[in-house]
């Protein structure tokens, strides 16, 4: 029998990963943090394979994913598939979604139906999720029948997910509306894909060109900050509270857990819709509500919005509370990059690679922690984390969701490590509150000298008094600042 080969090759992405054997193709690996990581994912999901140089019709399919990656509209279907080891209910789902062509979506229950196993929508999700054919099979085209974008298992999540969505279809037609899912029209027309830095720091896709939604891509798959002004580690933190959708954070920030503790109080409203379920797009307020009262109570402000673009904040919601503030504690004070790496190792240490639960870090040894990369301080406040967690002192994230903002602020600086700023990016960016403020947040503090020509950073009363005015929509207003700071070239 021949054993497998890989080979990694370089797309606007970041770098690829791509496995044969002579039936087929056998695997295609979106880029990692680096390409290190890529080539030990590759070894991770084919131990046996070599890395080797492709063959003339391997070469083909890579130059054409290269291709569509440059955003232009190639037809991935006849690159042949090793699909022996595949489950047959796998195989039939992804031959469906192969089905579909670029710039199109489905949603998952359509994918049940199509493949005769209606009411199965769940199975298809799951069987996306495993898909070992990215881009290839191109599950980010399947969504969820709600109008949202569904979940997406490579590096960056639901963000890369929309940024190749978006990078498909970068200047989309009304005309063209009646063959995407909403999804697909919210995630190209309105730039879907910010990009976070494995957390916050995002930025936008322009819907305008598809080079810019191909940096987006590898913005959200590597991790890297993008957003200008301020400290990579900063950015790195905002990344890891509001990641994969999260954050449309410009400049950098102050570090997660620190600068917000220096007692700056931001006026967070109080609980309004608590977690943003109803509104589309994850948020707890109406934007066009939100905007119509900004532009009204602020003309200023209001004229930097309409030609800022949409309100197109990405939320990732929140899958456990422990989760969050786990990676949230890895990321401080440390680029996207080597946080992304170390939180990997602590995964590895912990729970073999995947997202620790609160008793795996209870079960792991101190030396081990620091081992994967954390500091002493980190690794006391990941136990101290997780033992609130496994105790019951930190609650649920249905719990939390009841809560008003003030005490979800209250409840969460009280584990160690974890300060006012951390607490206030989870409750823009993962639950979507209306009316945060953070008022120690440096690149919202830039974004206002510039929509205000001011000479000077507004102190954080001067921030509070001249938010005073939008609330109760001040998260609206703190996104289009943070815009504003972005870099020439960026969009949030």
């Amino acid at each position: 029998m021949t054993e497998p080969k890989y080979a990694l090759f370089d797309t606007p992405i970041g770098s690829c990963g791509i496995a044969w054997s002579p039936d087929g193709l056998l695997a295609v690996q979106l880029p990692e943090a680096d390409k290190r990581a890529t080539r030990a994912r590759m070894a991770k999901l084919l131990p046996d394979a070599e890395e080797a140089e492709p063959p003339a019709k391997l070469r083909q399919a890579i130059a054409a994913i290269t291709d569509l990656l440059h955003g232009k509209p190639i037809d991935l279907h006849s690159i042949p598939l090793d699909m022996k080891d595949v489950p047959p209910f796998h195989r039939r789902v992804y031959e469906a979604a192969r089905e579909i062509p670029p710039g199109d979506t489905l949603s998952y229950g359509a994918i049940a139906n199509r493949i005769g196993s209606p009411g199965s929508a769940r199975a298809v999700g799951q069987a996306l999720g495993r898909n070992p054919f990215a881009i290839v099979v191109p599950c980010h085209r399947v969504v969820a029948a709600n109008g949202k974008l569904g979940g997406f298992s490579a590096n960056g999540g639901v963000t890369t997910k929309a940024n190749l969505l978006a990078l498909e279809n970068p200047d989309p037609q009304p005309s063209a509306a009646p063959k995407k899912t909403s999804a697909a029209s919210a995630a190209s027309a309105t730039s879907a894909a910010k990009v976070t830095t494995g957390r916050a720091s995002t930025a936008k896709v322009s819907t305008a060109k598809a080079d810019s939604a191909a940096k987006g891509v590898a913005a959200s798959a590597s991790g890297s900050a993008t957003a200008g002004g301020g400290n990579k580690a900063g950015r790195a933190a905002k990344a890891s509270v509001g990641k994969a959708g999260g954050a449309a954070k410009a400049g950098g920030t102050a570090k997660a857990g620190g600068a917000a503790k220096a007692g700056g109080t931001a006026k967070v409203g109080r609980a309004a819709k608590t977690d943003g379920a109803a509104e589309a797009g994850g948020y707890g307020f109406s934007p066009k509500t939100a905007l119509a009262h900004l532009r009204k109570v602020d003309p200023k402000l209001g004229r930097f919005i309409d030609g800022a673009g949409p309100f197109d904040m990405i939320i990732n919601p929140a899958d456990s509370v422990f989760g969050m503030l786990a990676e949230a504690i890895v990321y401080q004070q440390l680029t996207a990059k080597a946080a992304s790496t170390i939180f990997g190792r602590v995964c590895e240490a912990t729970s073999g690679g995947k997202r620790p639960k609160p008793k795996d870090v209870l079960a792991t040894s101190e030396a081990d922690l620091r081992g994967a990369g954390l500091s002493n301080a980190k690794t006391r406040a990941l136990l101290d984390l997780a033992d609130k967690a496994e105790s019951g002192e930190l609650p649920t994230l249905a719990k939390i969701r009841q809560l008003p903002d003030d005490e979800i602020i209250e409840t969460l600086v009280k584990v160690r490590g974890i300060g006012r700023w951390t607490a206030e990016m989870f409750l823009i960016f993962r639950l979507g509150r209306p009316d945060v403020l953070p008022l120690d947040d440096y690149g919202l503090r830039r974004g206002y000298t510039i929509v205000f020509g001011t000479k000077d950073l507004p102190s954080k009363a001067e921030l509070e008094k001249a938010g005073e005015k939008w609330a109760p929509y001040r998260t609206a207003a703190s996104w289009y600042l943070w815009k504003a700071a972005e870099p020439p070239g960026l969009t949030t």
